[in-house]
């Protein structure tokens, strides 16, 4: 399995009115992964992390997914 690190923007109408959230991590992708797996996760942790459900529409703004080593 490979880490890779992920960042997503969105705006949506948040629990507090309309604005943009932000949220970072890493996930391990094995060899069957695909970056679509990897954008469905991110976005399903920035919509949980704002409150927001699965379901809720909202803009994707920015979208980053890069291995998390880096090269020597």
């Amino acid at each position: 399995m490979t880490e890779y690190f992920w960042i997503i923007t969105i705006e949506a109408t948040l629990p507090s009115g309309r604005g943009s959230t932000y949220s970072s991590g890493t996930i391990d992708a094995g060899p069957t992964s695909t970056r679509q797996d990897l954008f469905r996760a991110a976005l399903a942790k920035v919509k949980e992390d704002a409150g927001l459900p699965l379901d809720a529409i909202v803009e994707v703004k920015f979208f980053s997914v890069e291995p998390n080593t880096l090269p020597h």
